[in-house]
C-alpha cells in the first residue's frame, strides 16, 4: 500500500473531525444561499439500509437513494507533475461579500471544532463506480450506487481514530430470472481502520491479517488534522483558505432548513491526486456535519462518475465517562480476531519519510 492510500485510510478513519459545538452562528452570518440552487438533488438523501440477515435482497427500487452525482467542474484537468504546482480557481471570482461569509463560516467552524475531545456516530455510505456499477439510465441519466455501506465512525483528540464498516450490500444486475438488486456482501467486504497516534491498524478481511503500520515520530499527533482533507478535520480557516478554492453552495430549501453547504477544490496538484473537490453540508442547529460526498481526482460525469457520498448519523460529542471506557478500547488495544494474524511493519531506518503531498507551502 502506498503512502498516500494509508493517510487516506488514516483519514477516511477521521471524518468525525467534521463535528463542532452545538450552537447557532452569530447572527451577523447572513442567511441564505450566495449562488444558485442546486437542481440536482440534495447529498446524502434516502435512508440508511437497515440491519439485514445473511443473503439479503433488496430490490434497487427499495433501495436506500443515494445522491445523483453532480455536474462536473469547468475547469479541465491539465496533467502535471510538480505536487506543488498551483491550480487555477474553477469557478468565477467570488465577490467579497461571498469572501468575507465564506471565511467567517471557516472561522466559526474552527472555534466550534475546538471544543471537540471526543466524538462517535453512525454513517451510511454510497459508492459509485463506472467499472463496477451500473451505467446511467439512458433516459432519465439516474446512477444507481455500485454499493452501499453502513458503519460506525469514533474519534478521540488529537490523533486516534476508527472507522468500521459493518455492513455492505453489492449492486447485482437484472437478469431473465430476476429483477435488479442489492444482495448482502461477504465478510470479506468489510472494513476497518485504527488509528493511535503512534500506530495505524488495517484490517484486511479477504486474508484475515492485520497490518500495523509505525508512524514517523514527526507526524504523530498530526495523522489526522494534517490530512489529505484537512478542511474536515477541524484545520485552522487559514490553513483551509491556503490549500482550497471554497465557496458557499447552500441550495435555497437547504438553506430555509438551517444548513450550510461548503465546496472546495484543491489549490494544489498535491491534494488534487486525492480528490478533484468535496462537499460537505453542515447542520446549523449544532454545526455538525450530516453529509459529505468526496469526488475522484479524475471525475467525469459522463467517463467517470467515480464518487463517495456519506450520511452521517446519532453523532455524539464529548460523551459521558461511562460511554468513554467503552469508545477509547479500540485505540489502545485494537482486538485482533483469533484466527487472524497479527504483521508488524515498523520504520524502516534506511528509508527516508516521505515528504508529506497533502501539505504544500503556503503561496
Amino acid at each position: 500500500m502506498s503512502w498516500n492510500s494509508l493517510r487516506l485510510k488514516a483519514a477516511g478513519a477521521a471524518l468525525i473531525l467534521l463535528a463542532a459545538a452545538g450552537a447557532t452562528p452569530a447572527a451577523a452570518m447572513f442567511q441564505g444561499p450566495l449562488t444558485p440552487p442546486d437542481d440536482r438533488g440534495q447529498v446524502g438523501s434516502g435512508q440508511p439500509l437497515g440491519a439485514q440477515g445473511n443473503n439479503t435482497q433488496v430490490p434497487v427500487e427499495s433501495a436506500p437513494a443515494g445522491p445523483t452525482p453532480f455536474a462536473p467542474s469547468d475547469v479541465g484537468q491539465t496533467p502535471l507533475h510538480d505536487p506543488n504546482t498551483p491550480l487555477p480557481c474553477p469557478f468565477p471570482p467570488l465577490d467579497e461579500r461571498h469572501e468575507a461569509y465564506v471565511r467567517q463560516l471557516l472561522e466559526y467552524w474552527e472555534n466550534s471544532t475546538n471544543q471537540v475531545e471526543r466524538f462517535h456516530c453512525k454513517f451510511n455510505r454510497w459508492d459509485y463506480d463506472p467499472v463496477f456499477g451500473p451505467a446511467p439510465d439512458p433516459t432519465t441519466g439516474k446512477v444507481e450506487a455500485a454499493a452501499i455501506s453502513t458503519g460506525e465512525i469514533k474519534f478521540e483528540g488529537p490523533d486516534k481514530a476508527a472507522v468500521e464498516v459493518t455492513g455492505r450490500w453489492l449492486y447485482t444486475p437484472a437478469t431473465a430470472e430476476e429483477q435488479a438488486q442489492y444482495k448482502e456482501a461477504g465478510p470479506e467486504q468489510l472494513e476497518r481502520y485504527v488509528t493511535d497516534g503512534r500506530y495505524a491498524f488495517e484490517f484486511d478481511y479477504t486474508t484475515k491479517q492485520v497490518r500495523k503500520r509505525e508512524l514517523p515520530p514527526e507526524i504523530r499527533g498530526t495523522t489526522i488534522a494534517d490530512g489529505p482533507i484537512p478542511f474536515i478535520f477541524g484545520a485552522k480557516a487559514d490553513r483551509m483558505l491556503a490549500r482550497y478554492w471554497i465557496r458557499v453552495i447552500t441550495p435555497e430549501d437547504a438553506a430555509a432548513d438551517g444548513q450550510y453547504w461548503l465546496e472546495a477544490y484543491p489549490k494544489y496538484l498535491s491534494d488534487a491526486s486525492n480528490f478533484s473537490r468535496v462537499r460537505v453540508v453542515l447542520n446549523g442547529d449544532e454545526f455538525l456535519p450530516i453529509a459529505m460526498e468526496v469526488f475522484d481526482p479524475q471525475w467525469d460525469e459522463v467517463r467517470n462518475f467515480r464518487s463517495q457520498s456519506y450520511q452521517f448519523e446519532e453523532r455524539v460529542k464529548n460523551p459521558s465517562q461511562g460511554v468513554l471506557f467503552l469508545q477509547r478500547r479500540p485505540f489502545y488495544d485494537p482486538e485482533i480476531p483469533r484466527d487472524w494474524t497479527l504483521i508488524d511493519m515498523p520504520l524502516r531506518a534506511d528509508v527516508a519519510t516521505p515528504v508529506d503531498p497533502a501539505a504544500p507551502p503556503i503561496r
